[in-house]
């Protein structure tokens, strides 16, 4: 009997343990690799900027490093402006989100910056429908997006597919909290943005 009983404290203190230890903060183990921010094709920006950007209520906010800011985004389909998501007879046509799914028949768009000491890097990412309703896209950036560069269909995942350019640190001021300019995705070039299906990340 009294072996008993030792053995179920032995026990209980085993699983106490366990369950200690198991519920134990474990420290995140950060990846560069694009690839490795997608999870179930949803770009997980917190992973992503190494726990410096979240979504805010309309935004992406953006802190660490003693940087306080925030980036907005809007779009255009065909020339008509919008916020988060384009409908055209309650039909769903375009949306800009973090979650791309290359099979919806949905036209998918999504831009994020990460800053690393004085080098701000922007993340552009389309999926399948992009590819296939959009078609060329170059990427305008800059204060007065002066810089023009062709978005190349890099696959990072089956579908999806990302570009990265290095910003204007010059359109920030010193502590990165304001910011002018931005950065323009979509089927434009610098002579004709009008009447077109874009991204804007300002």
């Amino acid at each position: 009997m009294k072996n008993t009983i030792i053995i179920a404290i032995l026990i209980g203190l085993i699983l106490a343990s366990t369950f200690y230890y198991l519920n134990l903060p474990r420290l995140v183990e950060f990846s560069d690799e694009p690839q490795d921010w997608l999870k179930e094709n949803n770009i997980d920006v917190f992973y992503a900027t190494k726990g410096k950007s979240f979504f805010g209520l309309d935004n992406l906010q953006y802190t660490g490093d003693g940087i306080s800011t925030a980036f907005s985004l809007e779009g255009f389909y065909q020339g008509n402006k919008f916020l988060g998501e384009y409908k055209n007879d309650n039909k769903l046509i375009m949306k800009i989100t973090s979650e791309l799914d290359p099979k919806d028949g949905v036209i998918n768009g999504f831009i994020f910056e990460n800053i690393k000491g004085d080098e701000v890097k922007a993340y552009l990412f389309v999926d399948e429908d992009w590819k296939n309703y959009v078609g060329n896209t170059n990427i305008l950036w800059g204060a007065n997006y002066e810089n023009e560069q062709e978005f190349v269909y890099k696959e990072i995942k089956k579908g999806i597919y990302m570009n990265e350019i290095i910003d204007e640190k010059s359109r920030f001021n010193e502590d990165y909290s304001l910011h002018r300019g931005g950065i323009i995705m979509g089927d434009i070039s610098k002579t004709d943005v009008k009447d077109k299906t874009i991204i804007v990340l300002k």
